[in-house]
């Protein structure tokens, strides 16, 4: 889920698990299957928003979601969270991953009410980014059995969660 070009979409074809690469641009879901065409892969596709997700429920073993949600509201990261839970199997995994607080930010952003920030100047001009702490993202995944919980140095922080039974 954000696949963008195919970072983890690739490899993961290549160790022969079936992937669907879903990402909310056309432009690097394009690129992507051109990838995997040349390297001879299989690769479904799907241009959507996390938020917005249409493929069917119970479908999926995993989902990888490396740095997408803190690239949402908190609104719109729930209902990411709601499409990953209702697309896994259950015992299905989830692997998420949430940047750090980040260095200072010398880019112009206006910050919206939950705290999410929509830049409006420099190379992330459009962009929104917001930084969850370990207790929203608690709260997200609480539909989950948390498995693990890392945190990096730089506060970065690695999420493994696993769908029980409802």
């Amino acid at each position: 889920m954000g696949s963008g070009l195919g970072r983890w979409s690739i490899p993961l074809a290549r160790e022969g698990f079936a992937v669907t690469a879903v990402d909310i641009s056309k432009e690097a879901i394009d690129l992507l299957e051109g990838w995997a065409r040349k390297l001879g892969l299989k690769i479904a596709v799907n241009v959507s928003a996390a938020q917005y997700l249409t493929v069917c429920d119970g479908q999926f073993d995993a989902v990888v979601c490396n740095s997408v949600l803190d690239h949402m509201t908190y609104a719109n990261a729930a209902l990411s969270m709601d499409n990953i839970h209702r697309i896994l199997k259950i015992d299905g995994i989830a692997f998420l991953t949430f940047d750090g607080p980040g260095e200072s930010d010398t880019d112009n952003f206006e910050s919206l009410a939950d705290g999410s920030r929509v830049y409006d100047a420099g190379n992330r001009k459009g962009m929104i980014w917001r930084f969850f702490p370990d207790m929203e993202i608690r709260t997200l995944v609480k539909d989950f059995e948390l498995t693990q919980f890392n945190v990096g140095v730089n506060g970065s922080r690695e999420i493994w969660l696993r769908k029980a039974i409802d």
